[in-house]
Formats: C-alpha cells, structure tokens, sequence
C-alpha cells in the first residue's frame, strides 16, 4: 500500500498511514491510498481538515444596507468546528442587535448608520481562531440633516425640501433613549405657516435644560408624500 498527500507541506504521511501536520498548517489536504494486488490496483481518497477552523468566505446577504433593515451574515468556514458565534465588537454596538443562529450565519439589525465590526469566534479540536467583516449601515431614507451631534444647547434640523408646506415633514419628536415618551414635539408646518420660508430651510429646537445622553429624533413625513419616516440618533453633551 502507498499513501500520497496533495499537499505534503501541510500534511505528510507515512508509508504505514501515519499522518503528520507540518508546523502551524490550516487547510484541507486528500490523502491517497493506492492497494495494490493480483486483481489490480484499487485507490482510495480521503479529504481531511487540519487546524483551526478559518472562514473562506463571508457574504452579507441584503437588498440594501440601511438602517431598520436585517443583514444576513454567512460564513463558509472550514476545519469542522464544533462552536460558532458571531458578535459585534465595534461601532455603535449598544443600538445594535445580532441574533446568532450557531451555525456560522447571524442576522444583523441596526437603526443607527455607522461601520460596525462583526467578529466570527470559531473552536474545533485543534484550538480556537477568529476572523470577521465590517458592514456599514446608511441611512437610506434621509431628506433631513440634524446637527450638530453631538450637541450641547441647540439641536438644528435642516430639511432637503423645503420649497413648499406640502414638501416639509409634518412633525419631529425627540425621544430620549430610554423613554416612548418624546420630550420634545414640534409642529414643522405650523411653524412655517407662521413664519413662512424667510429664515431659511431649518429649525432650531433647545435642549440645554434636558439631562445628557443618547436621544433619538423621529421625523414624521406628511401622510400622503409617500415619503417614510426618519429616525437620526444624536447625543447631548
């Protein structure tokens, strides 16, 4: 009997079957067995893994990435682990959900544009390894900037239409949070009804008396502009 590697800088054998790993190799090598005899000769193949497991490939499977929209998170991996887990380790981690399904795929939610790292934890017989991907959420849907953020006395929203009454958003909430309750409303076209458009596109709300931390603005579009609502995260400082 002879036994080949297809690829003895990884794996070597040894005419009696013994198989050896070369150093720190990670991969997948077939081993050949080739039984020789009065009928001929009979080859027999083997694929094994060696090493740590290692991701091949990671795609994220989504029609867009925008914020309030699931990313599905595939990894093609390969050493046969036993333990999969994915988590996020950087970006606005706090305003993110990710459930782990165990088997190298997690889907990935966030309502707050931003780079977020994603990080694949992997354990076979052999040890332990990572790998990861980032993915960056937009906010598909804005027609409105908020500024500045964060903030400390004023909160200016600046509208991208603002030619018309029928163009503006019908209302902005601000939430704080850990609250369902806004602490801020405004009425944006009873505003420019009183005003009209001589001071511009914007509005300016204050915040200086309202307590520190993570706040959420909801703008509200007019019911029939076809147009979906936004929600823009802002710290005050």
């Amino acid at each position: 009997m002879a036994w080949v590697s297809s690829n003895a800088a990884g794996v070597t054998i040894s005419n009696g079957g013994a198989a050896a790993r070369v150093g720190n190799f990670h991969g997948n090598v077939t081993l050949t067995a080739t039984v020789s005899g009065g009928c001929g000769k009979l080859v027999l193949t083997k694929a094994i893994s060696v090493g740590k497991p290692v991701a091949t490939n990671i795609a994220i499977n989504a029609p867009d990435k925008c914020a309030g929209t699931s990313q599905l998170v595939v990894a093609t991996m390969k050493g046969n682990p036993t333990n999969m887990k994915w988590s996020v380790t950087s970006g606005n981690a706090p305003n993110a959900s990710l459930s782990d399904f165990a088997n190298g795929s997690a889907s990935f939610f966030s309502i707050t544009p931003d780079c977020y790292g994603l990080t694949l934890s992997m354990t076979n017989t052999c040890g332990a390894a990572t790998t990861g991907t980032t993915i960056c959420i937009d906010n598909c849907f804005a027609g409105s900037k908020v500024y500045p953020n964060p903030a400390k006395d004023l909160v200016t929203i600046e509208f991208e239409h603002a030619e018309s009454l029928h163009a503006l958003p019908e209302q902005i909430h601000l939430y704080s949070g850990h609250s369902t309750v806004p602490v801020r409303s405004v009425s944006i076209r009873e505003v420019f009804e009183n005003r009209g458009f001589q001071d511009g596109d914007k509005i300016a709300f204050r915040v200086s008396d309202l307590p520190r931390g993570i706040y959420y603005v909801h703008i509200i579009p007019g019911k029939n502009s076809g147009q979906k609502p936004e929600q823009i995260r802002i710290v005050l400082e």
